[in-house]
């Protein structure tokens, strides 16, 4: 009877702990490879080596990081550039266009009503201006 105590005690405990292995097996795992490691290794493993390079890598990326932001910021930066200069540009084609209009305009009117010729010289003018033809 002792016995048969005894078994199932161990056979509750197998099953506590195949149910805690099967939760925590990366934990389980990590702790074998290393172990493994340790053993294979024996003073050959120089983790202070390894930790540099690991931070050498983390300094090349943030390096990259900073210089990719760096380029983006300076291609946005001319971009805004180009376009502050096209809208300059626009505006300032907008306004001689503009000018030119009102000259002309002041021309036209000058000429149609500074001849006080018939509908005839009127109807010319704005035929000039529109470019359509007047047929007879």
């Amino acid at each position: 009877m002792q016995i048969s105590l005894w078994l199932v005690s161990v056979k509750r405990f197998l099953k506590r702990a195949s149910a805690w292995f099967k939760k925590n097996w990366q934990l389980v795992a990590g702790f074998c490879f290393a172990v493994v490691l340790f053993v294979l290794a024996r003073g050959k493993f120089d983790i202070s080596a390894y930790l540099e390079k690991i931070r050498e890598g983390y300094d090349r990326e943030i390096d990259a990081i900073d210089k990719s932001h760096k380029r983006e910021l300076k291609k946005r930066e001319e971009a805004l550039k180009r376009r502050d200069e096209s809208i300059r540009e626009a505006e300032e084609n907008l306004d001689k266009n503009i000018i030119d209009l009102e000259e002309r305009k002041r021309k036209i009117e000058d000429d149609l009503l500074s001849d006080e010729n018939s509908n005839e010289k009127i109807t010319e003018g704005l035929s000039d201006i529109t470019g359509i033809d007047i047929h007879d």
